[in-house]
């Protein structure tokens, strides 16, 4: 009601007088300096004898006639507007006639435009009382939102003569009073600042009862309750403050702020969650999580999603801001931007359109680059992070994510990940067949086509033909087919086709053109439209195998006959076309059976797959699909439906799986951008010209798809002649046993999974991927390195490899991490030069990379990427750039881009290994110049415990320029050290070392 929203706090602490009245800290310097600030210059010092108030005073003296002395305290807790009295005990020996005039102690503001000063009435006095009555003047506030004021002690230059002062007092009002040494400031802000502490404390203990109950959330409220009793003794111990030691005093805020943090600590949660989960049903960690750590084993070409779960506990949100870092491989020197490995969703909460009742969180918006994150009130938050692997080389990678407050600058998470990339690449699915039931908008392609998707729909309707009485195909358009089918072909080259709704060309035939199925003109046209569409796709480069036709859908008890006949129909008229028919129903009738074994595929709908029905449809020796078929896919179950679809298929020997998931429009309804969410959307729309949404039931489906490509990676790893013999017989036991573990989440029933089964871990699946990986590192063999070199050519230069496999050989420079495309040839094993590409111009360092036919990977390199180590680094600066192939000229005091060293007057130094004895003969050195280039420098080499000069630099030297590549008589050694020798840096800097890149050759 009164518009303070610290309005409850402060009736709470109440109007708690305080007895003090002094607004100095020590001013009566019994603590020595405690609290008082030197500026820049010195000139005085505490005297013990004479003071004029208890045991110590403070004498200033002009030491320097061209230095001004300052010595002060700032943040005095003064009011605007407000009257006070400045006070304080002074007397002087010799003092110039201009400091009497101008002054010795000062009240200011913000700049010094305005003061109230204490002027020595004689350049020689004794101990006197001096005091000044002022209105506190308008100031400047500080960035804390409080008015600007400082005291300051203040000697000129060229002054003479000696001052003291003691017993300094500010108080309110317009009369000094006796000197007070209790200090009123630790009083000040407890009560200032204790009303807050209420408020978020009772915010906290709403926003906990918003929570279900569950064994950390009553943790955490003993905690809430404990910082309460805390408040409760700050509140007591300020109504009794003149009674406290200065000891106690001071330890007034220290209290407070531990109780702030312990509360901010109990109200605030962050931890590592699973991201297939939908956000409603994320578990709660059994204890309070330390901070979190992402430590993770992958294979090149692998997603991992993982969801940063924020439980604020309080009733008021906050914006945060997620940081993505480069990941860097210390051991590759290799560091890759943001966007080459991780992508970023935020979570919104819309009400679902297939139900309402559900608040759905499954569209994934990619965080903007901004990085802002809503932190919402008395709720969980959540971000879905992705890591890509596919554009990483083998090797080992940091990087710390790192969550912040945009209001609070106390509330900061750190989310370390640590990544080892196998040298291993996974492979695409093979054998398996994942098709678009009716994905034909274009916005979605991409997504599909990342998500592994190769068979593609064909309605029959996109066809236009017109036959005659005498079933003659006279007219056949087929326009849209080519121009979806060839669009396709770009993008997927093996692309399979799925021709959907056959018996739609059969009632057209019955009811457009009055031909009936047993009469032979039928069967004319029909094979005329069949062999006509087969020729226009082998047209088109999709031979018989890759078309498969739908003879009928969802066939009744009725129209099995139907199905029956038009798969013998299809066989008869395109041999080595594929056949099959969409099954809402399985049953043991004759009929059902003979039409399925008619089909080279059956398709039964995802809720009839059963263990019983799985064996029944194995026995007829057809290969199984399973499909869905709903208009509520918001309310699947994103874990337990769409990405154990894949592990079911593994199951049961099923090899191929569909999905309703790319319309934008459901039953008529246009979609409205956030208006609830689609039916059947995997993919969302988005405004024109940007990226689709993808949805969690989207990744569920993807990291499905990445599951099943490492079943399939780690049992054809087993079943190699290759394989490590220690690895094959524990990874075949887990291919038998994981699948029924999974299907352990939601054992298949009739119907469709809206959620796995109680008790179950929500992240099973993650460490079931977790446990293949480890596997599959079991059954490599050992790759090695991949021999290679760099030499000049008239035409710029050319690489020479050995090749121990054959495969796809890549080759780009070591430290480009854009999105350019790299050489690439199909390679067989046996020495191999390249030419290299003329851009970048004169570059030397390159990075090869052989994708062997069976998955294993070897990297190579042209030059020696270097493990640097240094002296000391100056605070906010890193010895990884040193490495990082950035080669910044004439560098400046720039964190990112150039190393520095600490101020220290030692010798200071960077270090390079190299990994073994290597012949060295050149080192290139990118100097930091903002202090000027360093003047005694050199270059040695470690030759045994010894360390020697090279012939470059057999002394100390100065740098000859910003930029310098040093050749020597070559070295067999392992180790280079650039030295400065102490106080040999440059002039405006001579104990600070700086280099921006350091190369060895």
């Amino acid at each position: 009601l009164t518009g303070d929203p610290l309005a409850p706090g402060r009736a709470w602490v109440g109007a708690i007088g305080l007895p003090a009245r002094n607004y100095v800290q020590n001013g009566g310097f019994e603590q020595g300096l405690e609290g008082w600030s030197w500026f820049v210059h010195r000139a005085g010092g505490l005297e013990r004898d004479g003071a004029a108030e208890g045991l110590a005073a403070f004498r200033l003296e002009g030491l320097d006639p061209e230095k001004h002395v300052y010595l002060y305290q700032y943040r005095l807790p003064l009011v605007p507007g407000r009257t006070y009295t400045l006070s304080a005990q002074m007397r002087s020996d010799g003092l110039s006639q201009a400091n009497c005039d101008f002054g010795v102690l000062f009240v200011i503001n913000h700049g010094w435009t305005e003061s109230a000063v204490l002027k020595p009435t004689a350049p020689t006095m004794p101990w006197t009382t001096l005091q000044a009555t002022f209105t506190a003047f308008p100031t400047r506030n500080r960035p804390d939102g409080n008015p600007d004021y400082s005291l300051v002690a203040y000697w000129p230059p060229n002054s003479a003569g000696r001052v003291w002062i003691d017993a300094v007092q500010i108080e309110e009002g317009d009369q000094a009073t006796p000197y007070s040494a209790v200090d009123l400031r630790p009083g000040l802000a407890l009560r200032e600042r204790l009303p807050g502490l209420a408020v978020r404390l009772e915010a906290a203990r709403q926003a906990q009862a918003a929570f279900s109950e569950v064994p950390l959330l009553a943790a955490l409220r003993r905690e809430v309750d404990g910082v309460a009793a805390g408040a409760e003794a700050l509140r007591d111990d300020l109504r009794r403050y003149a009674e406290l030691s200065p000891a106690d005093r001071d330890g007034l805020m220290p209290r407070l702020e531990a109780a702030e943090a312990a509360l901010a600590s109990a109200r605030s949660l962050v931890w590592v969650s699973p991201a297939h989960l939908p956000l409603g049903e994320v578990p709660w960690p059994a204890e309070r999580p330390s901070s979190p750590v992402v430590s993770l084993t992958c294979v090149q070409g692998e997603h991992r999603d993982l969801a940063i779960t924020i439980a604020h506990l309080t009733t008021a949100g906050f914006p945060a801001r997620l940081a993505i870092p480069a990941l860097y491989s210390p051991g590759l020197a290799l560091s890759l931007p943001p966007e080459r490995w991780l992508t970023a969703y935020t979570v919104p909460r819309l009400r679902g359109h297939a139900r309402p009742d559900l608040v759905c969180t499954d569209p994934l918006p990619e965080l903007g680059p901004d990085g802002i994150v809503e932190v919402l009130p008395a709720a969980l938050t959540q971000v879905v992070v992705s890591i890509d692997t596919g554009a990483l080389p083998p090797g080992d990678y940091e990087a710390a994510l790192e969550l912040s407050s945009l209001l609070d600058g106390s509330w900061r998470q750190a989310l370390p990940v640590s990544l080892r990339l196998l040298p291993y690449r996974l492979p695409p699915l093979s054998g398996v067949d994942i098709a678009d039931c009716y994905g034909f908008i274009d916005y979605a392609r991409p997504a599909m086509l990342a998500a592994g998707v190769n068979t593609f729909t064909i309605p029959v309707a996109w066809i236009d033909a017109e036959f005659s009485r005498e079933g003659v195909l006279e007219r056949f358009d087929s326009s849209r087919v080519a121009s979806h089918v060839t669009g396709l072909l770009a993008d997927l080259p093996e692309a399979r086709f799925h021709v959907l709704n056959l018996q739609g060309l059969y009632r057209d035939l019955r009811t457009r053109h009055g031909l009936q199925p047993d009469s032979a003109a039928f069967q004319d046209a029909l094979r005329a439209w069949l062999q006509r569409l087969t020729a226009e796709m082998q047209a088109l480069g999709v031979p018989p195998g890759r078309l498969i036709i739908e003879t009928f859908d969802e066939p009744g008890p009725g129209d099995l006959a139907t199905a029956l006949a038009m798969a013998r129909q299809v066989k008869a008229a395109v041999p080595g076309v594929q056949t099959h028919f969409y099954a809402s129903g399985i049953t043991d009738s004759p009929d059902w059976t003979a039409a399925a074994a008619a089909h080279d595929i059956v398709a039964p709908a995802v809720g009839q797959c059963t263990p019983e029905a799985m064996e029944r449809l194995k026995a007829l020796g057809t290969r199984l699909w399973v499909y869905d078929c709903q208009a509520y896919g918001e309310s699947l179950h994103p874990l337990a439906y769409y990405r154990l679809m894949p592990w079911m298929c593994w199951h049961y020997g099923i090899r191929g799986w569909s999905h309703f998931h790319w319309f934008n429009t459901s039953h008529g309804r246009p979609y409205r951008a956030w208006d609830g969410v689609e039916a059947q959307n995997l993919v969302y729309p988005s405004r024109p010209g940007m990226a689709p949404v993808l949805s969690r039931r989207y990744l569920a489906l993807r990291a499905g798809h990445d599951d099943y490509r490492l079943l399939q990676a780690v049992a054809a790893l087993a079943a190699a002649p290759s394989a490590s013999p220690a690895g094959r017989e524990p990874a075949s036991a887990f291919l038998r046993a994981a699948p029924a573990e999974a299907m352990a989440l939601s054992p298949r029933r009739r119907g469709y999974e809206t959620g796995i089964e109680p008790g179950q871990p929500g992240d099973r699946l993650d460490r079931l991927r977790e446990a293949l990986v480890g596997h599959l590192a079991a059954l490599l063999p050992p790759a090695g390195p991949l021999p290679c070199g760099w030499s000049a050519t008239p035409a710029g230069g050319e690489v020479r490899v050995e090749l121990p496999a054959a495969g796809l050989l890549s080759m780009r420079p070591w430290y480009d991490t854009g999105s350019g495309a790299s050489v690439v040839s199909a390679v067989t094993a046996g020495t191999m030069r390249l030419p290299c590409p003329s851009e970048p111009a004169g570059e030397r360092r390159w990075r090869l990379e052989l994708r062997g036919d069976d998955g294993r990977l070897w990297l190579g390199s042209t030059f020696i990427p270097p493990q640097v180590s240094v002296d000391s680094t100056a605070t906010h600066y890193s010895a990884r750039v040193l490495n990082d192939g950035l080669r910044v000229a004439a560098a400046k005091f720039e964190p990112g881009l150039a190393w520095v060293s600490s101020g220290e007057a030692v010798e200071h130094w960077v270090e390079i290994d190299v990994g073994q004895p290597r012949r060295l003969a050149e080192i290139g050195l990118w100097w930091m110049t903002f202090t000027g280039l360093p003047q005694r420098t050199q270059v040695c080499w470690l030759d045994g415990e010894d360390w020697k000069p090279v012939s470059a630099t057999p002394d100390w030297r100065p740098a000859a320029a910003a930029v310098e590549s040093l050749r020597f008589e070559p070295v067999l050694t392992r180790r280079l050290r650039v030295r400065q020798a102490p106080s040999g840096g440059g002039r405006g800097g001579p104990n600070l070392m700086g280099l921006s890149e350091v190369e060895v050759r």
